[in-house]
């Protein structure tokens, strides 16, 4: 999923990210985990989604949904964030997502604050 904002903690080891309900599979709509796989100064952010439902039905709604990861070791001063290349966008282009305090650009790359 492509993030539609990310915020990094004071500390940089804790990362909140939001994306929309994907595209690419029908009830995506809880948590499935975040990967930030640093590669010098980039993270790549992949963030997965799991089915709402086992039966296969659910409303076509668009929302959003927030996951947050502890890292080992704090992020560089540096680093900037990108997603993958073909990450699913998710319904909520043009979708404003509130909740975090730092929104991302995706897909350009995001400088963070500190």
């Amino acid at each position: 999923m492509t993030p539609a904002a990310i915020e990094l903690s004071p500390d940089r080891r804790t990362v909140t990210v939001v994306t929309s309900y994907p595209t690419s599979f029908n009830c995506g709509h809880l948590p499935g985990g975040l990967d930030v796989d640093l590669n010098n100064d980039v993270a790549v952010i992949t963030a997965m989604m799991k089915s709402r439902s086992d039966s296969g039905t659910c409303d076509a709604s668009c929302g959003s949904v927030t996951q947050t990861v502890t890292l080992p070791e704090p992020l560089p001063s540096d680093v900037r964030f990108e997603a993958l290349p073909d990450a699913d966008p998710g319904c909520g282009a043009g979708f404003y997502v509130p909740a975090v305090s730092t929104p991302s650009t995706f897909p350009r790359p995001m400088l963070p604050e500190g």
